[in-house]
């Protein structure tokens, strides 16, 4: 069963690269952007170098109760669950390519940071989102951490979704739907993984 959610996890590597060297051959950049209601109308930090690197490093702050904290079976949960929403986002930022906010964005099929922190056109859903979304629902449900930090948690984690909106690295159709695809999935499967 393990093997499975490894099979996902290389399957989503495989699109990755195999979206990218699509991407590569269109003419996606000729695209602009597209209108967005809630990102059109709020600050946009795109160009600032520190909104950036507090996404690409907050996640280990939403990551470290789960590693240090949770037993093995919530650990082995929280793995497959990853598996399965990010093979989901594998698929569905497969068959849609949405262009990027970001006029400045390349995409690099050898840079690793590609398949690690996302790219230009990868897009629906926000694995970002979803990865501290998890996170941040398996602390509060197992009580990872003092249950009065839990408010604390909640509106961190609303300023890291308007950080990742106001970079314009998701659209809010991307943070909506990995709001609903996610706490779908783990109030469905919380107790069968």
């Amino acid at each position: 069963m393990n093997n499975y959610y490894l099979l996902l996890n290389i399957i989503t590597i495989f699109s990755t690269y195999f979206h990218i060297k699509y991407i590569n051959q269109t003419n996606i950049n000729e695209f602009s952007s597209l209108p967005d209601l809630i990102v059109d109308n709020i600050p946009n930090f795109s160009n600032n170098r520190i909104c950036n690197y507090i996404i690409d490093y907050m996640i280990f702050f939403w990551l470290s109760p789960v590693i240090l904290y949770a037993n093995n079976d919530l650990k082995r949960f929280f793995y497959r669950f990853t598996s399965i929403i990010f093979f989901m986002r594998a698929l569905t930022k497969f068959f849609t390519i949405i262009p990027s906010q970001d006029n400045n964005c390349s995409n690099d099929i050898k840079n690793i940071d590609c398949y690690i922190r996302g790219y230009c056109n990868d897009k629906i859903f926000s694995g970002h989102t979803a990865l501290t979304l998890i996170s941040l629902l398996i602390i509060v449900d197992n009580k990872l951490i003092d249950p009065n930090f839990n408010y604390l948690l909640i509106f961190s984690h609303l300023i890291y979704v308007f950080l990742i909106l106001s970079t314009k690295n998701h659209y809010s159709v991307d943070v909506i739907l990995s709001y609903i695809i996610t706490t779908s999935l783990y109030y469905n499967f919380k107790d069968k993984l």
